[in-house]
């Protein structure tokens, strides 16, 4: 079976999801999907439960590298080398991204905090009440303070750089430029919100928590 346009060669026609058509001798119909966007960073995942997803047949070795950053030799877990890949990927993103706002370099006390959501904390840095990442205590800013306030780094790319899961040129079905945007802390480089929007679509980075 043919798995790439050269196999077959002519030329490509994107479809919509929902069509009719007639398919004529010597065309090729090609259907992809995805799942879901999945939930948290895929650099914390427990790596144990990543190589169970390739035993059973979820996620392919390949897979578990590029988007776990677990590396797996005869279907068990390298742990160095995969903490060596997963600091890797965090370097990546910290050397695509722009930082709106450099860090104080200050921890929050977690001891006293209270969690907005699963990234971000609501801790005290004297009298002054502040949100911190979740996942490394780095003071952001004041709490209460607009999203744009705060300490944090932005990447804008192409939609493909969402994951291997994302294969299609947005320009095959709308006129307005399409971005993949992930706002991430500029300390352990965690993500804390990700979307492939347009790119003149306003998105709120901590998803409005800094303001609860």
């Amino acid at each position: 079976m043919p798995s790439t346009l050269a196999d077959v060669s002519g030329n490509l026609e994107p479809g919509s999801n929902y069509a009719s058509s007639y398919l004529a001798p010597g065309e090729v119909l090609q259907m992809t999907w995805q799942g879901g966007g999945g939930y948290g960073d895929p650099l914390t995942r427990d790596p144990e439960a990543v190589a169970r997803d390739v035993r059973e047949e979820r996620v392919t070795v390949g897979g578990a590298h590029a988007v776990y950053g677990v590396v797996l030799e005869n279907g068990v877990v390298n742990e160095v080398a995969t903490g060596a890949e997963r600091a890797r990927l965090r370097e990546v993103r910290r050397d695509r991204s722009r930082v709106l706002r450099v860090p104080s370099g200050r921890k929050a006390d977690v001891s006293t905090a209270r969690r907005l959501d699963d990234n971000v904390i609501e801790a005290m840095d004297g009298p002054t009440a502040v949100v911190a990442c979740g996942h490394c205590a780095e003071i952001l800013g004041e709490a209460g303070a607009p999203d744009d306030d705060l300490a944090l780094a932005v990447y804008e790319g192409q939609s493909t750089d969402a994951g291997p899961q994302i294969i299609a040129d947005p320009a095959d079905y709308i006129d307005a430029e399409v971005v993949f945007r992930q706002y991430c802390c500029p300390s352990c480089w965690t993500p804390f919100s990700s979307a492939v929007v347009p790119a003149d679509h306003v998105t709120a980075p901590l998803g409005g928590v800094s303001r609860a």
